[in-house]
């Protein structure tokens, strides 16, 4: 080995080891001087200097003399790529970079600072897009919680609202799309400057591409489980049908279901059920109201009952009650404030 390779080596190995001149100076017992000179191509080190540089980057002597950075350009590309599975997980854009970046930072010429850009650039990337998404999840919210009854066009205005969630999304995706595609030209341009000496054995590099499928693959099919809210459309709702458990309540029943009997659904989550219906039914009048997976929670100071929900549409909804009397209930909307709308109200993380 040439003295000038020798000399490139200890200073590269230093540089990994995050070592200054005088840090590598300090563990290995030689004199700064000593170091900057080896270095600097103006000595060469004995074979007790070489001994103790090799112990204090932690390698052998004759691995010191034998070593060269690995290289390997398709790795960067790999690497500089990986984020692209945002589009599967956000999360996928930072956890596979680091994943590749980890494994062989220390190894391929490179890969270290590469990686930290990345995982720099993803991690802004992630932190803008869910204060983004939080901002407008807590606005649609609070828009539910603090409007008693939508007027004229709100009710279309806040759906409008409410898919620029799934825009925002695509948004900023795209951004990250063009960010990742960049580096990786980028990453291209350099290696083709910079040609490499050495490569990695077909082999390490099958294992990394596969890698990369299996999580691709391990993404997409898994369900994708979104944190969202479903309501029911602020209205009044009359009783269109329902089904008894016996047919000798049905007289029973019909004594209670009168014509001014209605539950009334607000824009702050509040259940409000007219004369003794509330009673008959929910054992109470007044209720807050969530809607979890596919059960209506009905909870005020003296109780909290759950009813599974059969059907949910903007302008009906159907309840499993199983009490004494129903095995299951049908509200809908006065004819005059129904909507021609084919979805469920969701406000989705």
């Amino acid at each position: 080995m040439s003295d000038n390779q020798l000399a490139q080596n200890i200073k590269a190995l230093r540089k990994r080891k995050g070592y200054s001149q005088e840090a590598l100076a300090e563990i290995s017992g030689l004199s700064i001087r000593t170091v900057q000179r080896i270095e600097n191509e103006n000595r060469n080190p004995s074979g007790d200097s070489l001994k103790r540089l090799s112990s204090a980057l932690g390698v052998s002597p004759d691995y010191l003399l034998e070593w060269e950075p690995n290289e390997n350009s398709n790795f960067l590309l790999i690497l500089a790529f990986s984020p692209i599975l945002c589009i599967i997980n956000p999360f996928l854009a930072i956890l596979v970079p680091l994943i590749l970046w980890s494994i062989q930072k220390n190894k391929i010429r490179g890969v270290k600072r590469l990686g930290e850009k990345i995982l720099k650039t993803q991690i802004i990337w992630l932190v803008i897009f869910f204060i983004f998404r939080t901002i407008n999840f807590l606005r649609l919210q609070y828009i539910v919680q603090n409007t008693n009854q939508f007027v004229g066009d709100q009710w279309d205005s806040f759906l409008a609202d409410i898919e620029t969630q799934s825009y925002l999304k695509t948004f900023f995706i795209a951004i990250n799309i063009l960010i990742i595609l960049f580096m990786t030209y980028k990453t291209y341009q350099n290696n083709q400057v910079n040609k490499p000496k050495h490569t990695i054995k077909n082999s390490d590099m099958k294992s990394y591409l596969f890698l990369i499928v299996i999580l691709f693959f391990t993404a997409c099919n898994k369900k994708t489980q979104t944190t969202s809210q479903r309501y029911i459309e602020p209205c009044e709702y009359s009783i269109i049908s329902y089904q008894v458990k016996d047919a000798a309540y049905h007289d029973s029943v019909k004594s209670f279901l009168t014509h001014d009997s209605y539950i009334s659904v607000s824009g702050d989550s509040t259940f409000t059920i007219t004369n003794k219906l509330g009673e008959f039914l929910f054992n109470g009048n007044s209720f807050g109201y969530k809607i979890i997976n596919d059960s209506l929670i009905l909870s005020n100071d003296k109780q909290r009952s759950s009813y599974k929900i059969l059907k949910l549409d903007p302008n009906s909804f159907q309840l499993e009650v199983d009490n004494k009397y129903f095995n299951r209930i049908d509200f809908i909307k006065p004819k005059e404030k129904r909507r021609r709308i084919e979805t469920v109200v969701e406000i989705e993380y």
